[in-house]
């Protein structure tokens, strides 16, 4: 059964991206590489830099998959619970994005 549905998402997923620590490791790279290759005065732009990485949003986890078909999705698990999503981000080939959001329960 494993098997048969690892042929199946082969067939459908081009690309995985797993963000178990979200953008914030990839930031800090970034500010790292733009100080050894700078070289001049940049104490402004590291400081933003360092800014946008300590944000929040910069450590939230998400995982997006590139689709065979040109189709994109980007999933954000909440926090709490990981069998839920705070947010998804879509893209289609035919350049429609959406965001979607859980729907609230009523009570």
């Amino acid at each position: 059964m494993r098997a048969q549905i690892a042929a199946r998402l082969k067939v459908l997923v081009e690309t995985l991206l797993i963000a178990p620590l979200g953008e914030r490791p990839a930031m800090m790279n970034r500010v790292e590489q733009f100080l050894e290759l700078s070289g001049g005065n940049t104490d402004e732009v590291v400081t933003h830099m360092q800014q946008l990485a300590s944000h929040p949003d910069q450590s939230r986890r998400y995982f997006l998959v590139g689709f065979r078909d040109a189709a994109v999705r980007a999933v954000f698990p909440a926090y709490n619970d990981p069998l839920k999503f705070e947010q998804q981000l879509l893209a289609t080939p035919n350049a429609r994005f959406e965001v979607l959001r859980p729907k609230p329960h009523l009570s």
